[in-house]
């Protein structure tokens, strides 16, 4: 649980890009570690102090905070990760939330990108709820990382660089996180190959997680967007 994973040495926050990250992998290690074996059925790591709330049965609640809830309530997958602990609100919501829930609430007040990006590496599924909007870059970092994204449900948004809907597990609102789980860890185990798929989707618009001149098709859906405007 919370504390069961290495925070790591790396000098890697999160605000450094995962290119950086990624060519420093295939530099020591090799590509990706996509098909690597993976100790954990899901992972999250990140702010619980965030916008984005949902009505679960007749009440509003923190999406990041549900989620984490229900799975550390059934104790029906294995998990890493956690909330980082940053400034009075954190403190707040600790204070608020059950047992269960208060040990996901880990005593770090940064997280440094290694660490991060190591955790979606040993899980195969990673959570990408909601924080301040629908849609996070957790997406793109899950799938380089070679897990399963669970997200909210945003196929109607229209981005830049779109996703593989088909290679995603999408979370109605107010739906419970736990039988989608089931279902990417079945969908993973039904279709190995799947997350070199979801890599190779995104693979036509970026190169290593960044926006690449390279890529027509980047090129041509910025251009039909513009017109479209």
């Amino acid at each position: 649980w919370g504390d069961e994973f290495n925070w790591g040495t790396l000098p890697i926050r999160r605000n450094i890009s995962l290119p950086c990250y990624l060519k420093f992998n295939r530099f020591a290690k090799g590509r990706l570690f996509i098909n690597r074996e993976r100790r954990f059925d899901t992972t999250f790591l990140g702010n619980p102090v965030v916008i984005w709330k949902e009505n679960y049965g007749s009440k509003m609640e923190n999406t990041r905070l549900q989620w984490l809830d229900e799975i550390s309530s059934s104790k029906q997958f294995s998990f890493s990760g956690g909330f980082f602990m940053h400034g009075p609100e954190t403190s707040k919501l600790k204070a608020n939330v059950g047992k269960t829930l208060q040990g996901l609430f880990l005593n770090k007040g940064r997280m440094n990108f290694a660490s991060y990006f190591n955790l979606m590496l040993n899980a195969k599924t990673a959570l990408a709820p909601p924080g301040n909007a629908l849609w996070s870059y957790r997406h793109y970092e899950a799938i380089y990382a070679g897990a399963i994204p669970l997200s909210s449900d945003f196929r109607g948004a229209e981005m830049l660089v779109p996703l593989p809907n088909e290679g995603i597990v999408h979370v109605g609102k107010g739906e419970s996180v736990i039988p989608q789980i089931e279902k990417a860890l079945k969908m993973k185990k039904d279709n190995p190959d799947l997350p070199v798929k979801n890599l190779g989707f995104v693979e036509q618009y970026m190169t290593d997680g960044s926006y690449d001149r390279k890529k027509s098709k980047l090129l041509e859906r910025f251009m039909n967007q513009i017109e479209e405007a």
